[in-house]
Order: C-alpha cells, then structure tokens, then sequence
C-alpha cells in the first residue's frame, strides 16, 4: 500500500492520509464495531486488513513488539482482538491512529470506552465473530453496505432482537470459529473458508428466553446512547450507586440480598472501589426492571 506522504496538503486545506469513511450507524444500537470499520477501510483502499495494520497503523503505534511481530509474520495483535472493541488501551490506541489517519472525530463510539469508568474489561467482548445471518442477508437484499454491528461482539449479548434469533459464531460451511480479526478479515464473509455468512441455516428451532431478548435490549439502549453517557451519564455515581440509593434507601445489603450478590462485592461497587461486569449491570437492571442510564 502506498501513499504519496505522512500529510498530504492541496494548498491550504489539510487532506487525510487514509479516507474520511463515515462509520455506520454512530447515534444507534447497531452502530459498527471499530473492526468492521477497519475491515471497510481497508476494502476502500483495495487491501486487505493485514496490509493496512502493517503500512499505516503498526508503525503509527510505536509498539516495538508490533513491529517484530509484524516482521516475524506473528498473530500477537490479532489474538488480542477483543481488546479493540474494549474499554482499554489498546482500543484507545487504535481509535488515535485511526482519527489521526482519517480526520474523524467518532471512532471511539464504535468502541465501548465511553464505559471505561463504569464497567470492568473482563469478559466484554467476544474474543471470535459474531453475527446475525438474516441482518446480513437483509442487507444485501438491499443494496445496503455491509458492515458489523458492535453489539454482536458483545459476550452478553446471545440474540438478535430484530429477528429473535440467536447470533451465529460457528461458519456454516467449515463450521470452525471465525478469528475477530485476521489479515484477511471480510466483513460479513468467513476469513477462513471465505463464505458469505448471510445463508440462512435452517435449524431456528430453539427460541431464545425472554431473559436473552431482555438483556439484548438493554444493550441496545446502553449503544445507542454511548455518546449520551460519555458526556451526561454516570458523572457522578455508577448505576449501582444510583439503583442502591434510590431503590434500596442506601441498603447495601437489602440490594445484596434481593440479588444474590455477596455483601462484600456490593460494596466495593456500591464505593467505586471496584468495577462491576456488564454482566452484573444487565443481571441488575433486567432483574429488578430498572434502566442503568
């Protein structure tokens, strides 16, 4: 991949290094993931991922093992996927390049870091692909562009809600787990076989539980207010702070007790010591029928 130079210039005006691609669906519970947009960037240029990571945003990260491995033909980066879409450093420094290289300004609301005050990284975001079959074959039914919704990454997150059916994470043609992201990563096609993965299976004879759509739904309000609660949310309490005192009088232990939660741990959420999972927010706000924004 070639570019001319580090900034380019047409007279006074500054133009991007890579292109200013709009993301899809910023504002909205199906906002794209911050890999599905490097997948589409990269489309845009007429590479693969691999080749964008390694000319234009490896080499930007200043990341000394990056570069080795890189060199070395290694996976490092990309098994650690997960933490791209995350509320950690790695989805930080990713989100930089990348608004460095296009000129945007919301690469980070196709990440979950508007969340890193609030809830903990462990067990976020699945670590393989994910998606919806009849979203994507909807789409291209369509002429719709093709991408991949960040809440299909997230691990709590079992159903789509739209069409009430559980996400797929197995290709169903070489039925092997599809990497998050790898050099030739597609969006909506299998990296391994390379299948397009708006087939639709024909086994849809398990419903999902009200539980699974609840907890869908929740999420979908959490995204689609993830610029809302960067700048407006959360500012000074966490949601269970707020629950406790405004549900339970102030009653740790009332609110341990209603939700099975130890003493301790409720606690130390309750104090901003610790962090909760999203999974003991959505256990929270699904059991007790209270929103967390």
């Amino acid at each position: 991949m070639e570019m001319n130079s580090e900034l380019l210039t047409c007279g006074e005006i500054l133009i991007s290094r890579l292109y200013n691609l709009s993301p899809m669906g910023v504002g909205t519970s199906k906002v794209e993931s911050l890999i599905s947009y490097l997948c589409r960037l990269a489309e845009a240029h007429s590479v693969v991922p691999g080749t964008l990571l390694k000319s234009e945003i490896f080499p930007k990260l200043y990341k000394e093992y990056l570069l080795k491995s890189m060199k070395d033909g290694g996976s490092r980066y990309y098994d650690a996927a997960s933490a791209l879409l995350g509320v950690g450093k790695m989805a930080q420094n990713l989100v930089s390049v990348l608004e460095l290289q296009t000129f945007r300004k919301d690469l980070r609301y196709l990440t979950l870091l508007p969340w890193q005050n609030f809830v903990t990284a462990r067990e976020l975001i699945r670590p393989i692909k994910s998606w919806c079959p009849q979203c994507l074959a909807s789409w291209r039914e369509n002429n719709q562009e093709i991408y991949e919704p960040l809440i299909w990454n997230i691990q709590e997150v079992e159903v789509c809600n739209i069409h009430r059916r559980f996400i797929m994470t197995r290709c169903p043609s070489c039925h092997k787990q599809i990497p998050l992201l790898s050099r030739k990563s597609r969006c909506g096609y299998c990296s391994i076989c390379g299948v397009w993965l708006g087939s639709m299976d024909k086994d849809l004879s398990v419903d999902p539980s009200d539980y699974q759509l609840e907890v869908a739904e929740n999420v979908e309000q959490l995204l689609s207010h993830l610029i809302e609660s960067e700048k407006n949310f959360w500012e000074s309490s966490s949601p269970i702070t707020r629950i406790i005192d405004n549900d339970f009088a102030g009653s740790i232990n009332r609110f341990a007790k209603e939700l099975g939660f130890p003493k301790r741990s409720a606690r130390v959420w309750y104090n901003r010591e610790a962090q909760p999972s999203l999974k003991v927010l959505l256990r929270v706000s699904v059991g007790l029928r209270v929103p967390l924004l």
